[in-house]
Protein backbone atom coordinates (compact mmCIF):
# COMPACT_ATOMS: atom_id res chain seq x y z
CA UNK A 1 0.00 0.00 0.00
CA UNK A 2 1.60 3.48 -0.93
CA UNK A 3 2.03 5.79 1.77
CA UNK A 4 0.56 9.31 1.20
CA UNK A 5 2.69 12.04 0.56
CA UNK A 6 2.85 14.41 3.36
CA UNK A 7 2.62 17.98 1.68
CA UNK A 8 2.52 21.71 2.98
CA UNK A 9 -0.29 23.41 0.64
CA UNK A 10 -0.42 27.18 0.70
CA UNK A 11 -2.59 29.47 -1.17
CA UNK A 12 -2.27 32.97 -1.92
CA UNK A 13 -5.20 34.71 -2.97
CA UNK A 14 -5.40 37.82 -5.05
CA UNK A 15 -7.93 40.13 -4.47
CA UNK A 16 -10.08 39.32 -7.55
CA UNK A 17 -10.96 36.09 -5.39
CA UNK A 18 -14.38 36.24 -4.04
CA UNK A 19 -13.51 35.50 -0.25
CA UNK A 20 -16.75 34.31 -0.02
CA UNK A 21 -16.52 31.83 -1.88
CA UNK A 22 -12.87 30.77 0.04
CA UNK A 23 -15.06 31.18 3.55
CA UNK A 24 -17.66 28.25 2.14
CA UNK A 25 -15.25 26.14 1.74
CA UNK A 26 -13.72 26.35 4.65
CA UNK A 27 -17.03 26.11 6.60
CA UNK A 28 -17.57 22.47 4.45
CA UNK A 29 -14.18 21.47 5.89
CA UNK A 30 -15.33 22.19 9.43
CA UNK A 31 -18.72 20.84 9.22
CA UNK A 32 -17.24 17.59 7.61
CA UNK A 33 -14.70 17.23 10.47
CA UNK A 34 -11.36 16.14 10.48
CA UNK A 35 -10.43 15.57 6.96
CA UNK A 36 -8.61 13.05 4.98
CA UNK A 37 -5.40 15.08 3.72
CA UNK A 38 -4.30 18.57 5.74
CA UNK A 39 -6.03 21.53 5.29
CA UNK A 40 -4.41 24.42 3.50
CA UNK A 41 -2.86 27.23 4.62
CA UNK A 42 -4.21 30.80 3.04
CA UNK A 43 -2.23 33.97 3.04
CA UNK A 44 -1.55 36.06 5.61
CA UNK A 45 -4.63 38.23 6.00
CA UNK A 46 -6.92 36.52 3.65
CA UNK A 47 -9.19 35.03 6.63
CA UNK A 48 -10.69 36.70 9.54
CA UNK A 49 -9.52 34.71 12.96
CA UNK A 50 -12.46 32.71 13.77
CA UNK A 51 -11.72 30.73 9.96
CA UNK A 52 -7.77 30.95 10.14
CA UNK A 53 -8.58 29.81 13.92
CA UNK A 54 -11.02 26.33 12.68
CA UNK A 55 -8.16 25.90 10.09
CA UNK A 56 -5.43 25.62 12.49
CA UNK A 57 -7.53 23.32 14.90
CA UNK A 58 -8.43 21.12 11.67
CA UNK A 59 -4.96 20.47 10.54
CA UNK A 60 -4.40 20.06 14.64
CA UNK A 61 -6.93 17.27 14.46
CA UNK A 62 -5.07 15.88 11.43
CA UNK A 63 -2.51 15.42 12.94
CA UNK A 64 -2.71 13.53 15.93
CA UNK A 65 -5.10 11.59 13.39
CA UNK A 66 -2.05 10.60 11.06
CA UNK A 67 0.36 10.23 14.34
CA UNK A 68 -2.10 7.54 15.95
CA UNK A 69 -3.20 9.92 18.72
CA UNK A 70 -6.84 9.94 18.60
Amino acid sequence: MKKKPNLGIIFNFEKSVNPRKVNAYIDKLVAAGIPDSRPPYFGYGFLDAKRDSQLDNLRKAYDLKIRGDL
